[in-house]
């Protein structure tokens, strides 16, 4: 799919921070404050136009954030996107914390309106 490398490219991050995504404002890359997720495998497709991609990391590397409020995809150290949960995900007594990120396109069926030759 188009934007496979995306996602394949991304890393996940998960943080306490709760205050919101703004092309103004978005988060800078922070291991002090952010924990790094660990991919499982590649990006996989469950659908036409839609792409998914798992990461997970052991429930101990996250227990000093003290709850989990949005997980951050970077390509590098640039922030491709932020989900901020409805809630803080209090991990209590969880082994391990489970992430999926997906991409969905759009309008990918619309007639073209240039064309090169």
């Amino acid at each position: 799919m188009l934007f496979s490398g995306s996602l394949n490219q991304m890393a996940a991050w998960v943080s306490n921070d709760e205050s919101s995504f703004t092309e103004s404002t978005p988060p800078a890359l922070d291991p002090s404050t952010m924990r790094e997720l660990d991919a499982i495998g590649e990006a996989e497709s469950p659908r036409p136009f839609v792409l998914s991609r798992l990461w997970t990391a052991p429930a101990d590397r996250l227990s000093d954030l003290g709850f989990v409020r949005s997980v951050i995809g970077f390509h590098e150290e640039e922030a491709l996107s932020k989900a901020v949960l409805d809630g803080r995900l209090e991990l209590g007594p969880t082994a391990r914390l489970e992430v999926a990120l997906g991409l969905r396109g759009s309008n990918t069926r619309l007639p073209k309106s240039r064309y090169l030759y």
